[in-house]
């Protein structure tokens, strides 16, 4: 018996490119190395720096998992671009920790760009504005610094084209003389109107809305909100501060200048006579006119494509006034008419379900004053069969009694009083921005102080006339405003 013996020869091949690999760039997976991509940077001074200021900045190396390396050996490299171009060798500390630091000799902005060996470092760029070292500065250039220039020009966007070495007017520069000499070019502020002995208001000082810096802003330019409007305001505002601080003497020492007192501009309240109102019944209401309006507003005028809550033409619009899709649909439309007040049977042409589409012309194509008649025709029908069912008393008939004039929320006046101490004040609102039936969504700070804090608006919320809000229910929430 012969008994061969076979030995075999197993060869072992890395294949570059295929899925057995193990195998990362030639670095096992699981053992930690420099990753750029997971690195960080830290700048020292941060924001500005001045000229002939020493700036360090330092690189925190992190492995691929983000981890911070705890040893040495990594080439980091960087250079910088901009107002003082050169390139530079960080310093390794053998802890994962480089640094290196360089003295700015000119102004402008420095842009760093820093590698791990030869791989670009994190996902954003680094840069820091270069300015020239501080002096004391002209009381009226104070005046400017702590109104148009802290509150808009610096804290918005305006500084990220115009300063010296960008590519516009430079009256947000780093340098607030420099920014003041040139704001003034296009704000002559000495030449502005003020009577200082009366209350600051819209027309005392009157800003002229075609202003460079309002009018450019108003029609678009660089809006930092969603809204242009309120951002030019918002300007406005500060450059009548700047005003007000000029010829009252701001206040340099605690960088505020005199804060306004809003002047009221009272008109006299429309001379409406009391009367009882006429009220909703809903035992009767169906058959009264609700029925001939139902059928409307799920029909001809098409309020069902977004005014109910089982629509799928469009997004859900409250109030659900023209609901459908449901065995109460009917019910739950008449709810929506009476809490959020669409109709009125005391006068029927304020009706909201009137006013809407005839002037306002919400979504109703070429047929708004048709749809508008139609509509106010079934309330009038309506509030009649109402006041015969339950006839309204007359008020005083023998004329025995003196009784003021009536007044409704709408009647009152925007505000108060004319010495409403503003001091120290970070947020206002005035809520001009909407009006009865509007759908703007925003009610806007005017303060001026930064960083301003609008007002979302959620919910079943209405702009109430006189300027205000109708909670039914809803939520205001403020939050800060975006830059665009």
């Amino acid at each position: 018996m012969v008994l061969v013996v076979y030995s075999l020869l197993f060869l072992v091949f890395a294949c570059g490119g295929g899925g057995g690999s193990d195998q990362t760039n030639g670095k096992p997976e699981d053992k930690p190395y420099a990753d750029a991509t997971k690195s960080t940077v830290a700048i020292s001074p941060a924001g500005t720096a001045n000229i002939g200021t020493a700036i360090t900045i330092t690189v925190y190396v992190k492995d691929q998992f983000g981890k911070s390396l705890t040893r040495g050996g990594d080439n980091v490299q960087g250079d910088i671009t901009g107002a003082n171009p050169q390139s530079f060798v960080f310093k390794d500390n053998l802890n994962g920790i480089y640094d290196a630091s360089y003295t700015p000799t000119e102004r402008g902005l420095d842009t760093y760009n820093i590698s791990i060996n030869n791989q670009p470092i994190g996902s954003v760029s680094y840069s820091l504005p270069i300015i020239p070292t501080a002096v004391a500065e002209n009381v009226e250039v104070s005046y400017f610094r702590n109104t148009l220039y802290s509150n808009v020009l610096q804290a918005k966007q305006c500084n990220s084209c115009h300063f010296v070495g960008g590519d516009a007017s430079i009256f947000a520069d780093y340098n607030v003389t420099t920014a003041y000499v040139t704001a003034r070019t296009l704000f002559d502020v000495n030449s502005v109107a003020f009577d200082p002995n009366s209350p600051v208001g819209e027309t005392n000082p009157q800003i002229d809305a075609k202003i460079p810096f309002i009018d450019r802003v108003a029609t678009g330019h660089s809006c930092w909100s969603a809204s242009c409007a309120a951002d030019a305001m918002e300007i406005a505002n500060q450059l009548r501060n700047w005003v007000v601080a000029l010829n009252h003497g701001g206040s340099v020492a605690n960088n505020t200048p005199p804060a306004p007192t809003i002047q009221d501009k009272l008109t006299d309240p429309p001379q409406s006579d009391p009367a009882a109102s006429v009220t909703f019944n809903p035992v009767t209401d169906m058959t009264n006119g609700f029925d001939e309006l139902y059928t409307i507003v799920t029909g001809a005028a098409g309020c069902s494509r977004c005014h109910s809550s089982t629509t799928t033409e469009n997004t859900p619009q409250r109030p659900f006034f023209a609901q459908t899709g449901s065995a109460n649909a009917k019910q739950l439309s008449y709810n929506a008419v009476i809490s959020s007040a669409l109709v009125n049977l005391t006068n029927p042409a304020k009706s909201r379900l009137v006013v809407r589409p005839w002037p306002q012309q919400h979504n109703c194509g070429s047929n708004c004053q048709s749809l508008a008649g139609d509509i106010y025709t079934v309330i009038q029908t309506w509030s009649d069969n109402a006041r015969a069912a339950n006839p309204v008393p007359v008020f005083n008939p023998d004329q025995s009694l003196l009784p003021s004039k009536a007044l409704t929320l709408a009647d009152g006046q925007v505000s108060s009083g004319g010495n409403r101490y503003d001091d120290y004040a970070i947020a206002k609102y005035e809520f001009t921005e909407g009006s009865d039936n509007s759908a703007n969504t925003i009610a806007h700070d005017s303060s001026g102080v930064s960083p301003s804090m609008d007002l979302r608006l959620f919910g079943n919320i209405r702009w109430a006339k006189g300027f205000g809000l109708t909670f039914g229910p809803g939520l205001a929430r403020g939050f800060q405003r975006r830059r665009q």
